[in-house]
């Protein structure tokens, strides 16, 4: 299975396909969707219009609480991030097993974290690797290991699509551990 990158304009190079390692990446509205992540002016407007069928093929129910989604963090700054939390999650959604009500929180709390935080620019490269794991170590230090676990796990799915070039690949295990079969 193979999908274009449609995020930068190296992109537009065949045979520029990075392999995806879950889901089917055949769906032309996610493969043209990606684009909508050039936050540039000249945006495609068919990434956009992909974009658009995408939200539509999710469905009233899980489109709406994706809307209607309001974490407890500050309005104006969620207002900054709210359309490309949303674009992550309803580009990740159809490729993932997990709802668009567990993948809300997680990512718009990492995203509101590397923007507003560390200063990130609102782009697919927030989506690294090791930003994830600072965010899992640092930013909810806090919380069980189980749920550590599983808000990594539900950003590592949507960065394998909205930054599949460093897709997080191998993640160490929390706890020391190594995986255990049939993992």
């Amino acid at each position: 299975m193979t999908i274009k990158n449609n995020f930068a304009p190296s992109a537009l190079v065949p045979g520029n396909e990075v392999g995806l390692r879950f889901g089917n990446p055949a769906n032309p509205d996610l493969q043209l969707s990606r684009g909508v992540f050039d936050m540039s002016e000249s945006r495609p407007e068919r990434a956009r219009e992909a974009m658009e069928q995408l939200r539509i093929g999710l469905g009233e129910g899980p489109a709406e609480k994706v809307r209607s989604y309001t974490p407890q963090l500050p309005k104006a700054k969620v207002a900054v991030i709210r359309q490309f939390v949303e674009d992550a999650v309803t580009l990740a959604q159809p490729l993932t097993k997990y709802s668009v009500e567990t993948l809300m929180r997680p990512v718009m709390h990492f995203v509101y974290w590397s923007v507003f935080v560390l200063g990130y620019e609102l782009t697919p490269e927030l989506f690294e690797p090791d930003n994830v794991q600072a965010y899992i170590d640092e930013a909810i230090d806090g919380k069980t290991d189980g749920t550590r676990r599983n808000y990594r796990a539900w950003i590592i799915r949507v960065a394998e699509v909205v930054n599949r070039d460093r897709n997080p690949i191998g993640s160490k295990p929390l706890n020391g551990r190594g995986m255990e079969p049939p993992y």
